[in-house]
């Protein structure tokens, strides 16, 4: 009976339209700078040096650059396999999560936050399993 009552309200809220979600006026979208998106494409493929000489030119505190470097961080630590580097990683990302909380509100600074803290949770995983 449960099921069938359940069903029942289904189909009615089927039968709604859909409403669209709006995203706050000041949300704007963010995207990588086209530097730092070359950087990172660099970075993909293993090219650290190239992709910390490309960030060279973008603005330092901008959440791209300050997301890029930190996966550039990454890949360097876990390519090299060395832990004696965590700490030097750590506090270099610890620096870059104090500029993205001190960056205007936006989806580009929250992600690059979110990316950050999990991307140090996996380094000291990997590092010490």
């Amino acid at each position: 009976m449960g099921l069938l009552l359940n069903s029942a309200s289904l189909s009615v809220n089927l039968r709604e339209p859909l409403r669209e979600i709006s995203q706050p006026e000041t949300t704007a979208v963010q995207r990588l700078s086209p530097g730092a998106a070359r950087a990172y494409a660099e970075l993909l493929k293993l090219k650290a040096s190239t992709c910390r000489q490309l960030l060279a030119a973008e603005p330092p505190q901008a959440p791209g650059t300050l997301l890029v470097a930190d996966c550039a961080d990454f890949v360097e630590l876990l390519t090299s396999q060395d832990a004696a580097r965590y700490d030097v990683v750590a506090q270099a990302q610890s620096q870059r999560l104090a500029a993205l909380d001190a960056a205007p509100p936006a989806a580009l600074r929250d992600y690059a936050r979110a990316a950050g803290g999990a991307a140090s949770s996996a380094a000291r995983r990997w590092l010490w399993a």
